[in-house]
């Protein structure tokens, strides 16, 4: 307690010592007029590591050289310096400059004015006011400038400049040399006045009161310091500033002393040159030793600082080029061409500009070999193309070298045998020797390029060494044509050897190409062999001579001109010449990706190999935008991951070890990944073990490091290796000859310039045409093509349900969907399509007649209809070929074509399933106008009419309406479509399905946008909502695709899979109809009835509907015939109409009758059905084996138990009618095993009341076919139902007319009871008694409290001990009904009416007292809650045995054996 008072006592004489010695007033430095701005500047640029003294310059260099190398290094000078200051330094600087008080002539240390003290110093560098240096006068800043002269200029050129580097100005201050110090203590009184005026200066400034004696720190103020440092830390790296780790300040072992408050100012000058007073001398020696070392450190340190400055130099000068590098490629970006060559169309996507900040600057590739003088003939050969990869006619007016149907392979053979000339041994370019070749010409240059608005193939061929001798030779008798005068020998033996020649006689590698079966997943059981196997057809090849596509350019020197002419840095997009159908659906992004590849030579000189690079190219549907045969330089090679070679070789051994290279470039949707996959890994063996089918694992060597075949792996590298091989280069100037891009051109549809219809061609006319002849642009080596349509044909034998397989794979190739439709084709249709030949009846079933085509027959409609789709891609008519193989193979891998080929007589292959036709809009208008032409609905009908509500069973199958909205869902649509039918394409991976079943696909049709009465109809929005108007917007400007869909409860489905539209989100993707008026609002939005057709196949209720009538199924294959009447379905007819009753048979066997017969029956009413017709009897063999027969695969011991066990009770057959009867009861059945029901689910009738598979307790129709002919069997009178379509169609009579109900009973029949002693073990059998009720009408056709009267009558009967012996329903004629009366003794007619109004059901009972007391037994008539007082108006029950006896013979013919009564016929008399 002492000592903390002590302690106590101790801090407050400190806290009033140090209020004497400093100012009670706190200091500030903030006098008038000054920005406090200023304070938050010197805090975020404080150093922390040194608050009192000058900081330690760590990286003010580096920042320095960084200011420097932007161009603001002469700027910052003065900044930059005061930045070395410390806190105090820089808060003095301030607070003078506000003051306006000078205290430049003071020295920080002493407080004396230095010109009165230093004496001969040179001068000294002062902080705030630096020396003015002599500037240089600033540089003209070159500018770089890109555009186009329009009067006389055509070319726009680029010149890329540098920005000059300006140096910063550099003060050389001299090293400190080693001199003695003095110290001058003359005069010292007035100096120390002179320095204490100038600290009060000071003080004035920065407000203090005066200056005392600094006190000793305690422990506290050391906490409270260090607190202070670690926020001011904190605060520094909050704000972004980079704050080093301090020391901590130490606690002092004993008194600190507190730093003074005095101004150091002296430390923002260097070192080197301060000065001190000399006053007094003291003579320091060094050693040698130490002079030096000290010598060596300081050059150590001029050294590294050397090259931190050449360093710094060479990193700005890079920086420099490489920001002048990225301007060039921003300058390239903006003059890429935005449209086609002919500016009809817009250029084609992903056509980047072909620019590297590094590949363009590197040294570009040879063409031509570079040991080819000038002296060697060299001839140039031009194959024209309309297309990447589709070669045309220089002669004649035919366009195209192929007129084959199919996968054109005419191009990649070309290329092949073309690069098979390549030479092996280039020697023969520089020796005089005899070349024996067998070859007719070496191939030294190829490349594809588009030149003078002309895509064509170059190649530059050489005769080997005294060629032209020889040629001399043999053509000197010969007679010469006048064109070919004046050529040289090799000319004259090239053009005739091409016009000799066809691709297959100078290639006979060709016999050995054959195709690769695919065989189908499904498997025969019993030969163990696919079902079907799909054998592609080999490519088709021109047989036309090579003269008539190949020219030769009578130019000795074009070759030259050609190849060593410089390429561009821009994609071409070349015109096709197809059509397209002009739609506005925006702009819609087709994922195109572009990639490359190196080829080595091992690869190209075999033309098998190089072949079967083409033929996968081919197959994924890739387009060769650029082809060139390059002769790189080892470095070159490197940089690509090819083999190295020593550079100490000469050029012609670097030729003949590396050879010349084979540049490709690919473009299409996923063309990158696609190819990737195709060439699969790098490494050759391990592409062997993983991918044996892949590029790599085929032609890629032996080894990693021998790989032949190079593919960039991503995008960046992709970009830089298509601007090393097949982008141009920047040249040493700078200037860039970039040509004049093409730009887009207003045209009609028809392609005529806009304002220019109707004009006579004018002088203007004739001058905007020459001036766009002498349009300079330089070559490109890539090229594009534009977008075209194409109609492919999908014939009837693919089922609606394949559409997601067919769609997906066309999307997957770029290609994208502009109408659908699908229609019944004649004849004439089908020529104007192409489909001609054996085709015909394949696309038009049914259109043709015996005695072939007729005039008549020309216009008459196949049965079945095809599904015409209108595609859109880049060069869509060159890879429509590869795509119909590809959806064969989806169908074959799928297992489809073998379902198919079964219901087929002949083999059936590609063009028997697809066929593809150019578009043209007369095409167009032949098949009946724009396939997405709506039928206005509103037009044609009364608008104001109200549509009734809709019946709809969710257990039955419902029509839904989808709409897919947007370009973005609509590019991959197919594969959400294949989902939803329950069909996706075939994939190594799984593809989750998120239905169990799929939908049946109705009508499905794609519109550029909705019209507005459409979209009112659509949308969910209400009038008035917040986002009606945008929903609006939305539907009519893109565009959508419909889908008519129908399935089991399709509504519950369909809202899994597509969630409900979120009111407050803007764009919908999906939009489906969520009740049943609405699926018939949006049908009859879009779609006729004539454009609705179902699709069997895919029905999976079709076995349980009357429809499969029409339908045969083969039992042997489970194949499918459908007849023309399944097709007659009215879409529209099925909406609108009710519900669609259908029947079935269900038998409740002998041990189920006797034990659960009531609840059986209960069952049967609460799962909707309805009994129309019913029959209890021992059924007899013939029935027995009918039975047996629907189950073949039973085994015989069982089928003998089965009988057995049917023959020992009476059984209980019913007909039941209900909506989806057939399907239903089998659902609830379950199983044939008990067991296997329970194990499936526990309320399965058959698992409840079932014990093993003999006692199952049912049976019941398989199928809807199965059913008739059972009701026909048990039931051959009919129904008692009324007549409904279906069952007059197959002549069930209804209602029935019961045969067995006999009105002359009294002659007919006869009745037999059993005297009681022949059972003495039953004592009541004394008082046991037969009657025979009969349930009027109302109890079967009316529900009450949920249920009907009879089933509780049943449940009544048989819990009071009755048993039945004899159970009938019966509808009464009028005659039988009057008889009736006349047999219970009614005493009149009047209740005829109402037995005649429905079905009646009529029972054998017996008990004991079962007449005289059956009220009784039953409940009192006076009960409400008895069944008599319920329904026993409704029964008919006889008075005494005697009419019940009638009622018996009246009724049945016979009862069931073991009972009291017995019915016999009567002999008829003689």
């Amino acid at each position: 307690m002492n000592s903390m008072l002590r302690k106590e006592v101790r801090r407050d004489e400190e806290r009033e010592l140090a209020h004497s010695i400093l100012s009670p007033r706190a200091p500030t430095l903030v006098p008038p007029g000054f920005d406090p701005s200023n304070i938050d500047t010197l805090l975020n640029q404080l150093n922390e590591d040194n608050q009192f003294a000058p900081p330690i310059n760590r990286s003010n260099q580096q920042r320095l050289e960084a200011l420097y190398a932007s161009g603001e290094g002469n700027q910052i000078d003065n900044n930059e310096q005061n930045q070395n200051l410390s806190l105090i330094q820089r808060l003095a600087l301030i607070s003078t400059r506000v003051s306006g008080e000078d205290l430049t002539d003071v020295c920080p240390m002493t407080g004396v004015k230095q010109q009165q003290i230093i004496e001969e110093v040179p001068p000294v560098i002062n902080k705030w006011k630096p020396i003015p240096q002599s500037q240089p006068e600033p540089e003209k800043k070159q500018t770089s400038s890109c555009g186009t002269n329009t009067n006389d200029m055509p070319v726009r050129i680029i010149t890329p400049t540098v920005k000059p580097i300006t140096k910063p100005p550099v003060v050389k201050r001299e090293p400190p040399k080693s001199s003695t110090v003095f110290i001058d203590l003359r005069d010292f009184e007035k100096t120390r006045q002179e320095q204490q005026q100038s600290i009060e200066r000071v003080q004035r400034i920065l407000h203090v009161s005066g200056d005392r004696d600094s006190s000793d720190d305690s422990d506290d103020e050391v906490d409270t310091w260090q607190k202070q440092r670690q926020k001011m830390k904190e605060s520094l790296k909050s704000k972004g500033l980079h704050a080093e780790a301090l020391p901590s300040k130490p606690k002092p072992h004993g008194p600190v002393k507190k730093p003074q408050r005095v101004l150091n100012l002296d430390h923002v000058i260097d070192s080197r040159v301060r000065t001190q007073p000399q006053t007094v001398i003291e003579t320091v020696q060094l050693s040698e030793e130490d002079m030096e070392a000290r010598l060596r450190a300081e050059q150590e340190e001029k050294e590294k600082q050397r090259k931190i400055e050449e360093a710094r130099k060479l990193r700005e000068q890079r920086e420099t080029e490489r920001q002048a590098r990225i301007r060039l490629s921003k300058r390239l970006e903006a003059l890429r061409p935005s449209a086609a060559v002919s500016g009809k169309q817009d250029s084609a996507e992903g056509t980047p500009v072909v620019f590297d900040i590094e590949a363009s600057y590197e040294p570009a590739p040879r063409t031509l070999p570079p040991t080819l003088g000038q002296d060697h003939k060299c001839l140039l050969l031009t194959i024209h193309l309309s297309s990447n990869g589709e070669i045309i006619l220089h002669r004649g007016k035919s366009r195209s070298a192929d007129t084959g149907v199919g996968l054109s392979a005419s191009y990649t053979v070309l290329l092949s045998w073309l690069l098979s000339l390549v030479p092996h041994d280039f020697t023969f370019l520089q020796k005089e020797e005899e070349d024996n070749t067998p070859l007719p010409f070496y191939v030294l240059g190829l490349q594809q390029e588009c030149m003078d608005e002309q895509l064509c193939l170059q190649v530059a061929v050489a005769a080997p060494r005294d060629y032209d001798k020889q040629m001399n030779l043999k053509t000197k008798k010969s007679k010469v044509k006048d064109e070919m005068k004046g050529c040289t020998a090799f000319q004259h033996f090239v053009t005739k050897f091409l016009s000799t020649n066809t691709l297959h006689s100078v290639c006979p590698w060709l016999v050995d190409m054959v195709s690769v079966e695919v065989p189908c997943s499904q498997v025969d059981s019993v030969t163990d062999k696919p079902t079907y196997v799909y054998r592609p057809p080999l490519p088709n090849i021109t047989t036309k001579p090579l003269s008539t596509f190949i020219q030769v350019n009578p130019d000795q020197q074009a070759a030259q001109k050609v190849f060593n002419s410089s390429v561009g840095f821009f994609w071409q997009t070349i015109d096709s010449d197809e059509a397209f159908c002009d739609q506005n659906v925006g702009e819609v992004n087709y994922d195109t990706q572009v990639t490359m590849s190196l080829i080595y030579r091992k690869i190209f000189y075999d033309p098998r190999a190089m072949m079967g690079i083409c033929n996968r190219i081919l197959q994924e549907g890739l387009d060769l935008a650029g082809v060139r045969l390059l002769y790189p330089t080892s470095e070159l090679i490197s940089l690509a991951s090819g083999p190295s070679v020593s550079n100490d070789n000469s050029q012609t051994d670097v030729l003949n070890s590396i050879g010349p290279v084979l540049a490709i470039s690919l473009r299409g949707t996923f063309a990158r990944s696609i190819w990737l996959d195709a060439v699969g890994p790098s490494d050759p063996v391990l592409a062997r073990r993983t991918d044996p089918n892949s590029l790599c694992a085929l032609f890629g060597g032996e080894s990693r490091d021998e790989c032949l075949l190079f593919c960039p792996r991503n995008a960046s590298r992709v970009q830089t290796e298509l601007s090393r091989w097949f982008g141009g280069r920047v040249p040493p100037g700078g200037s860039v000859d970039v040509g004049t891009p093409y730009t887009r051109k207003d045209t009609y549809r028809s392609g005529s310039p806009k304002g220019r219809k109707g004009r006579k061609s004018s002088l203007s006319d004739t001058k905007d045409n020459d001036i766009n002849a002498t349009i300079h642009r330089p070559p490109a080596a890539l090229t594009a093509t534009t977008k075209n349509d194409i109609f492919l044909v999908l014939s009837p034998h693919v089922p609606p349900k394949c559409m997601g397989i067919v769609l997906s794979t066309c999307q997957r190739r770029g290609y994208q969907i502009r109408g659908v439709r699908r229609s019944k084709l004649n004849t004439k249709k089908a020529n104007l399509l192409g489909i001609s030949g054996e085709t015909v009846p394949t696309f038009c079933p049914g259109a043709l007649h015996n005695d072939g085509v007729t005039d008549q027959c020309k216009h008459t409609e196949s049965v079945y209809p095809c599904t015409l789709i209108l595609l859109q891609k880049e060069n869509a008519s060159h890879g429509v070929a590869s795509l119909i193989e590809a959806c064969m193979v989806q169908l074959t891998l799928q297992g489809i074509m073998g379902t198919i080929q079964q219901q087929a007589s002949l083999y059936l292959s590609s063009k028997h399933m697809f066929h593809a036709a150019r578009y043209s809009d007369s095409l167009l208008s032949q098949l009946g106008g724009d396939f997405s032409k709506c039928f206005d609905f509103d037009v044609q009908v009364n608008p104001n009419c109200i549509l009734p509500k809709l019946y709809t069973n969710p257990e039955v199958e419902q029509i839904v309406v989808l709409l897919l909205l947007g370009n973005q869902i609509l590019k991959s649509c197919g594969l959400f479509i294949g989902k939803i039918l329950h069909m996706v394409p075939y994939s190594k991976t799984v593809t989750v399905l998120p239905l169990k079943e799929g939908f049946e696909l109705l009508g499905i049709k794609w519109v550029p946008s909705l019209s507005i009465s459409q979209a009112k109809d659509v949308t969910p929005y209400e009038v008035g909502d917040r986002g009606w108007k945008e929903n609006l917007h939305t539907l009519t400007t893109e565009p959508a695709l419909v889908l008519v869909l129908r399935g089991i409860n399709a509504f519950k489905r369909m809202e899994q899979v597509i969630p409900r539209p979120d009111p407050k989100s803007g764009h919908m993707d999906y939009l489906m109809s969520r009740t049943a008026e609405e699926a018939y609002s949006f049908t009859r939005a879009f779609y006729t009835d004539k454009e609705l057709y179902g699709d069997l196949h895919s029905r999976p209720l079709l076995p349980y509907l009357p429809l499969s009538k029409v339908v045969h199924t083969q039992a042997a294959n489970d194949s499918i015939i459908i007849r023309s009447e399944a097709l007659k379905e009215s879409i529209f007819h099925v909406m609108t109409s009710g519900p669609q009753l259908i029947t079935t048979l269900l038998i409740i066997k002998p041990r189920a009758v006797k034990h659960h017969l009531p609840k059986i029956i209960k069952k049967i009413i609460q799962e909707g059905f309805r009994v129309i017709a019913m029959r209890f009897q021992i059924l007899p063999d013939e029935d027995i084996q009918y039975i047996l027969k629907t189950d073949e695969n039973m085994d015989s011991e069982i089928a003998d138990k089965t009988m057995d066990y049917l023959k020992s009770g009476p059984s209980l057959c019913l007909v039941l009618q209900r909506e989806n009867a057939v399907k239903k009861l089998i659902d609830l059945l379950g199983p044939s095993d008990p067991s296997s029901a329970r194990r499936q689910s526990q309320f399965l009738w058959r698992g409840t009341f079932g014990l093993d598979t003999v006692t199952n307790a049912f049976h019941g129709s398989m199928n809807y076919i199965k059913a008739l002919e059972d009701q026909k069997t048990f039931f051959p009178d009919g129904l008692c139902c009324k007549s409904t379509e279906y069952l007059d169609s197959e002549q069930i009579l209804c209602p029935a007319e019961d045969s067995i109900l006999d009105i002359k009973y009294q002659m007919n029949r006869e009745i037999v009871v059993h005297d009681p002693s022949e059972h003495p073990d039953a004592p009541d059998y004394i008082l046991m008694e037969t009657t025979c009720l009969v349930f009027k009408p109302p109890l079967i056709t009316i529900k009450r409290d949920s249920t009907y009267g009879y089933t509780d009558l049943i449940d009544g009967l048989v819990t009071h001990g009755f048993e039945i012996y004899g159970c009938r329903m019966v509808w009464f004629t009028q005659e039988q009904a009057e008889h009736f009366l006349h047999v219970i003794d009614a005493g009149s007619f009047k209740q005829v009416p109402l037995i005649t109004s429905g079905p009646c059901i009529v029972l054998c009972l017996q008990r004991d007292n079962a007449i005289l007391a059956f009220d009784s037994i039953m409940g009192s008539d006076y009960g409400a809650d008895s069944l008599i007082g319920k329904y026993g108006e409704m029964i008919f029950r006889p008075a005494d045995t005697k009419q019940a006896h009638k009622m018996l013979m009246f009724f049945f013919d016979k009862l069931i054996p073991g009972g009291q009564c017995e019915i016999l016929s009567k002999c008829p008399t003689e």
